[in-house]
This record gives C-alpha cells, sequence and structure tokens, in this order.
C-alpha cells in the first residue's frame, strides 16, 4: 500500500516542470506538503523496520563500494525514508501544486475521525451567558428533575407541566397530565336490595331523596333489585357542563355562588371542561312528574277485605305505595275488579305470599302477607271473587292486606303505583 502511495506521489511530481518546481510555494501549500509527509513517515514507523537504506555504506575493513548481498529469507522491503537530506528532497517532491489537494483531502480526514469523539458538555458557568435550553419530556416529576441536575425549580409559580430549572433549562413535557377534576370522584355507589326505597337509601346516605332520584335519570320511584344507584356526596343536582357554561352562571342558575361548587366538588381550578360532572350543592331539578289519573267511577271497585272487622292501619304515602287493611288472620281477600290472574306465589323482599291481578287498560291490584293463596296464575277471576286468606307472611307485625294498585305490571321499569282509595 506504501509503496503504490510512493508511485502515486512521484509521478505527480515528475508531471511539474523544473520552473514549476523551483517556484516559490505558498505557505498552504508547504503546510500541506509537510503533512502528507508526517503522516506518511509515521505510517511507515508502524509498518516497522523493513525497508532498505537509501544509500550503501561500504564494510568496516574492506576497500571500495561492495554491494549487499541479498538475503532471500528477508521480505522485500517496501518503504523508508532515512536521511534528513533525502526526506527533504522528497519534502520538496511534495510541495507541487498536484499534491495540494491530496494533503487538503488528508486534513478533512482528520477532521472527520475527530468529530466522532463525544462532545465535551457545557455548563451554564463555562458557556458565559445561559441560553435558556427546552427540554423535550414527558410524565415526569418537575421537582424530581431539578433535583437530579442539581437544584430546585426557581421559577415562582411553575405548573406542574414546566419548569425552569436554575441552570436556565426549561422543562416542557410532550404529553401532559390530562386527568380533569370533576364531581365524579365523590359520587359513592350502592346495590339495591330486596325492600330498598328511595327513602331509605337516602336516609342511609345523608342525601335527599330527589338527589338520587335527579342523580339516575329515575323515571319511577319503584326500584329494581340488583340495579345500581349513583350516590351524590350531599344534597343537591348532579350536572355536566357544557358549552357555554362557566362556573358563574351555573352559579347564578342555580341561586347559589362559585365557591360552594368549588368546595363541594372538591376543585382548585375555576375553569370549566365541556364534559365535566359537577354537584350543585342544594340546587333543585324538575319535579317527579305528576301520574297522569285514570277516571273510575267511585264505587265500582269491590273492597278487598270481606267482614266487618277490617280498618286501615297505614295509608298510602311516600315511601309506602300502598294501604295496609288490618283484619283477623283467615279473613277472605276478594278481587276488587274481574280479572286475570299474573302471579300466585311465593315472593322473596319480604311481601311473603302474594297475588297480582291484572285488570286491564294496564292496572293491576296487588295483595301481600296472604296467609294462603286461592288461585292460580292465568285463572280468570271475577269481580268479589276469592282470592287468598289474610295473614302476616313476609315482613310483617300483624296479620292484614298490603293493598297496592300499579299502573303497569307491578315492580318492573315503567309502572308505578297510585293511592287504591282514588277507586272508592
Amino acid at each position: 500500500m506504501l509503496n503504490a502511495l510512493t508511485g502515486v506521489l512521484r509521478a505527480l511530481a515528475r508531471k511539474r516542470t523544473a520552473e514549476d518546481r523551483t517556484d516559490a510555494l505558498s505557505r498552504m501549500q508547504r503546510g500541506a506538503a509537510g503533512l502528507a509527509l508526517r503522516i506518511i513517515e509515521r505510517t511507515a514507523a508502524l509498518v516497522g523496520p523493513t525497508g532498505r537504506a537509501a544509500a550503501s555504506r561500504p564494510r568496516a575493513g574492506r576497500r571500495g563500494p561492495t554491494r549487499a548481498r541479498r538475503d532471500p529469507t528477508r521480505a522485500r522491503p517496501t518503504f523508508s525514508i532515512g536521511t534528513a537530506r533525502a526526506r527533504r528532497a522528497f519534502a520538496s517532491r511534495l510541495a507541487s501544486g498536484a499534491v495540494l489537494p491530496i494533503g487538503v483531502a488528508l486534513v478533512v480526514l482528520l477532521a472527520s475521525i475527530v468529530s466522532l469523539g463525544p462532545a465535551p458538555s457545557v455548563s451554564a458557568a463555562q458557556g458565559g451567558d445561559a441560553q435558556v435550553r427546552i427540554e423535550i419530556g414527558g410524565g415526569y416529576d418537575p421537582v424530581e428533575v431539578a433535583g437530579l441536575l442539581g437544584g430546585p425549580a426557581v421559577k415562582s409559580g411553575s405548573s406542574s407541566v414546566d419548569s425552569l430549572l436554575d441552570d436556565g433549562t426549561l422543562w416542557k413535557p410532550v404529553s401532559v397530565d390530562t386527568f380533569i377534576q370533576d364531581g365524579r370522584a365523590l359520587l359513592r355507589y350502592y346495590k339495591v336490595e330486596a325492600g330498598d326505597t328511595l327513602t331509605s337509601i337516602a336516609s342511609r346516605y345523608g342525601v335527599s331523596m330527589m338527589t338520587i332520584w335527579w342523580a339516575n335519570k329515575l323515571t319511577s320511584k319503584t326500584l329494581k333489585v340488583g340495579s345500581t344507584l349513583e350516590i351524590p356526596p350531599a344534597t343537591g343536582l348532579m350536572v355536566t357542563v357544557r358549552v357555554g357554561d362557566t362556573l358563574d352562571g351555573l352559579a347564578t342558575k342555580y341561586k347559589t355562588d362559585g365557591p360552594a361548587i368549588l368546595s363541594a366538588n372538591a376543585l382548585t381550578d375555576s375553569t370549566l371542561i365541556i364534559g365535566q360532572r359537577l354537584l350543585i350543592p342544594n340546587a333543585v331539578g324538575a319535579p317527579i312528574p305528576t301520574v297522569k289519573k285514570t277516571t273510575y267511577a267511585r264505587g265500582t271497585w269491590t273492597w278487598p277485605i270481606q267482614g266487618a272487622r277490617n280498618y286501615i292501619s297505614q295509608y298510602f304515602q311516600y315511601g309506602h305505595y300502598a294501604i295496609d287493611i288490618a283484619a283477623p288472620t283467615g279473613s277472605s281477600i276478594v278481587s276488587p275488579l274481574a280479572g286475570t290472574i299474573v302471579f300466585a306465589a311465593w315472593k322473596s323482599g319480604g311481601g311473603g305470599y302474594q297475588v297480582y291481578v291484572n285488570h286491564g287498560n294496564g292496572i293491576y291490584s296487588t295483595h301481600l302477607h296472604m296467609s294462603k293463596i286461592l288461585v292460580v296464575v292465568g285463572q280468570h277471576v271475577a269481580q268479589g271473587q276469592r282470592i287468598g286468606l289474610v295473614g302476616m307472611t313476609g315482613t310483617a307485625t300483624g296479620p292484614h292486606d298490603h293493598f297496592a294498585v300499579s299502573i303497569g305490571f307491578p315492580y318492573k321499569p315503567g309502572s308505578y303505583f297510585v293511592n287504591p282509595l282514588r277507586y272508592y
């Protein structure tokens, strides 16, 4: 490789005329030639002492020049620059204008090798005036990052998504925390059990019955066993923030104030986000729809208990959507109107043995706590026909007929109870 490079350099040198070689070389040409020579010498030194001398010397003790014998076992010499005179002569040849591009190429090669090394780090103190640097990241703790870098964040009021450190570094995350504070975190949940009413659940959680009604968008006070209800943290109205809503606007609409809304929802930011759910404390929503009354001629229904010894022990009221007619155990219970039996069996939930009668037009009568059932499902009964006997099965404190009238199949979603006395 070195012999080939030497040959190329010699060929380039021969192309120049004698006049060109005698011209003064520029400083740049001399520098490039010298650099090329040093590189070649260093390379030759690394190859090792395998070259031959530029001029043979006579052996001591013998007359006249004698050509050294060639040792056939030695490798063929490759390259050697011996005396200072030979080096100067070789440098003169290298100093020609044709060698300048080669020298420049070698300089570029050296610069490329140096650039591959690690760049030195410059701190704010080393770099003079500190310039703000932006580091892109995400999901970091600015306090922790500041500690790792040697100091706390110095920017007063820094948010959780950017921090200016004392060395001038500005940390800006790519992915910021998108969690929205709202009243959802304060909601509680309750699974309806047999015998539960809106009133009993509201009393258990210390809120109004209507708060649960509004929060769950109920259409009937009759609860389905196994369903789950949202229970707001306090009495009030749960609302969803819509386009154009502001804290002050909601406070005015529901006749409260902004700080009360923030406090009820444990919020720290007064800026509202579309879709945010908030509890408006003590706010009032729409009332329970008024039940559309079905007109029946008074006196057309038969009283369900036969015998003189009966009386109403509990009337229709909130939380008790029936009337209790107390009577001695075994007293006859009759159907108030003609109809078809749709349920006749024991049922859990405190009602004991019970019978449901479909009277048509979506009207049903129910009779609970019977001591004995006298009909079967599918049987048609006439008005005043016996369907069972008074008892106190299930949850009851005395013998009575829990007589209720339902618009829609009893205890099904969408049905509701009305006061039976409207038909008497």
